[in-house]
């Protein structure tokens, strides 16, 4: 009988209540020893007689006692009955709790010491074991009923959390798809755009740049599921859109990169530098500024990795705010990294001394293969 309704009920939960019940049973036993070795109580009692009562008595019955507590405060709690049923249900169970607990223990107590069963079960020993400890075994149950309700209480709201991450991770899922389905046709455009110009021209150069773009596409179906890559593939990539650009504007564009040796299986966003540095280009070049040099920057700083696009074009002459509402790649890219990073990201576009300056700080992790 036991062992079905331990299978009823959860393991841990079991575990929780004896605990706290051979707690409760040491607790006695250690105060119950003080009082009898300074003869203060339980005189007449020998130390096994008195020990027996304690953990014979009490821990046999509770055996039973806390199982099927937990079962009933289990049922009520997944059928979800009101307050109304629920608080006068444990009144009356706790009180029969408590009635059964005396007369178990005097039948129990009457068969240590070898009495008559029949003699102890009498109306007056009866009403006295009904009322023997009542207020202790009453709070006892009210006490197991307590844990039950915080253990579920707990497991459920451990639960919702689990369940609320979970949709909250979906939804970053399907806004980064989202965004780098926006991304990416806004690329292609772009570059096919390019290619158009290019066609009555220069065939050869226009045939190249649509070979790279291939490959440059190929690339990205790659990546198509993932949200973040390694460096080194977003540098792959990023080299695959400056091969095609760079037959566009032939010596007009110049490319330097400094990357620390050790960032290699850093993890970034895909597609994070590319937008940045066709922005430069597209609002860099000018009649003062006919030949265009980008100098990236990727460095770590403590916990955090720092990307620097410096271009030597036109300055910003509209704020910020007014750049980003027109520009989809750039609002894209930051609204990428609002998604992933929250607040643990920082993006900065100014004018500085030596040129326009697009600065981005991302919390440094690596891939798990490197971890691994």
């Amino acid at each position: 009988m036991i062992k079905q309704i331990k299978l009823s009920i959860e393991r841990k939960l079991l575990l929780y209540l004896y605990g706290f019940y051979a707690v409760n049973l040491i607790s006695s036993a250690l105060i119950a020893s003080y009082y009898k070795y300074n003869e203060i109580a339980f005189i007449s009692k020998s130390w096994e007689e008195l020990l027996s009562e304690i953990f014979v008595l009490g821990g046999i019955p509770m055996i039973i006692f806390i199982s099927a507590i937990a079962l009933i405060t289990q049922f009520l709690i997944k059928k979800k009955y009101s307050w109304k049923i629920v608080i006068p249900f444990h009144i009356i169970f706790a009180f029969l709790y408590s009635s059964f607990l005396g007369l178990l223990h005097i039948t129990l107590r009457a068969f240590i010491r070898g009495e008559s069963i029949s003699e102890n079960l009498g109306y007056i020993k009866l009403v006295q074991g009904t009322i023997w400890r009542i207020d202790d075994n009453f709070t006892l149950y009210i006490a197991f009923v307590a844990i039950i309700y915080a253990y579920f209480y707990l497991s459920k709201d451990k639960e919702n959390k689990i369940k609320q991450a979970k949709i909250e991770a979906q939804l970053i899922e399907t806004k980064i798809k989202v965004l780098k389905s926006h991304l990416q046709p806004h690329f292609l455009f772009n570059t096919l755009n390019s290619i158009y110009t290019l066609i009555d021209s220069d065939v050869n150069s226009s045939k190249e740049m649509l070979v790279n773009l291939s490959e440059l596409l190929r690339k990205l179906i790659d990546f198509k599921d993932l949200n973040l890559i390694e460096l080194q593939d977003e540098l792959n990539l990023f080299n695959k859109y400056l091969d095609i650009v760079k037959i566009r504007f032939s010596d007009d564009l110049k490319v330097d990169m400094q990357i620390s040796d050790d960032l290699e299986n850093v993890l970034i966003p895909s597609l994070l530098i590319q937008p940045i540095v066709e922005n430069s280009i597209k609002h860099g070049y000018s009649k003062n500024h006919i030949t265009l040099k980008i100098f990236i920057k990727i460095i770590r700083m403590d916990s955090k990795i720092t990307i620097e696009i410096l271009n030597n074009g036109r300055f910003i002459e509209k704020p910020f705010k007014e750049l980003t509402k027109k520009g989809m790649g750039i609002i894209n890219t930051i609204d990428r990294l609002k998604t992933l990073y929250k607040d643990q990201f920082n993006f900065e576009f100014k004018n500085t001394e030596e040129g326009v300056l697009t600065k981005i700080t991302l919390p440094y992790r690596l891939s798990e293969y490197n971890l691994l």
